[in-house]
């Protein structure tokens, strides 16, 4: 008789749900993704809904610059829809995305530097679509929040760097 035993890594494995349906995207990070691994988890507002299957570095040489890829997995059938009317997957992402649905790089652990991908939506996250046309589709990101707030420091030293200090200590002497 022809049958399948599963092996499980843990205990806990064996009770978790199993979902069949996967969807897979790209991402692409400008910025430094140390503590990001394959396995690291996808979440929306704190609910898995996924996890990382592959990361590779690239050189764009269009623009010359480097970035990197994430090849995502997530599991449509976690998500609950509400209402009456369906529509078709690609629409309904692209629907999220034009409200702001976005894939960022965040913190999960300060001890160990473990990072996640969030999906959360950014009401004022610049405009973006998903690109169809590869093998995956690549979903829009925003820059890491800690990438943030150094790019706003850099920023304002730049501007500090132009104040003309010592002219204005000679005017007021």
């Amino acid at each position: 008789v022809n049958q399948i035993f599963r092996l499980y890594e843990t205990r806990d494995r064996i009770f978790q749900r199993t979902y069949t349906e996967k969807k897979h995207y790209i991402l692409h990070f400008d910025g430094s993704i140390r503590g990001l691994t394959v396995g690291a988890p996808v979440e929306f507002r704190g609910i898995r809904i996924g996890q990382v299957a592959d990361i590779k570095p690239e050189w764009d040489f269009e623009t010359f610059s480097p970035k990197t890829t994430v090849l995502i997995e997530t599991e449509p059938q976690r998500w609950e829809n509400l209402g009456e009317e369906r529509v078709d997957s690609k629409k309904e992402i692209d629907m999220l995305v034009a409200k702001g649905l976005r894939a960022q790089l965040k913190t999960g652990s300060l001890l160990t530097g473990q990072l996640f991908v969030s999906i959360d939506f950014y009401p004022d996250a610049p405009k973006a679509e998903v690109k169809y046309g590869e093998k995956f589709p690549e979903f829009p990101t925003i820059p890491a929040p800690l990438q943030i707030i150094t790019a706003r420091v850099n920023d304002l030293l730049s501007k500090i760097e132009t104040v003309p200090i010592e002219q204005i200590g000679k005017d007021l002497g």
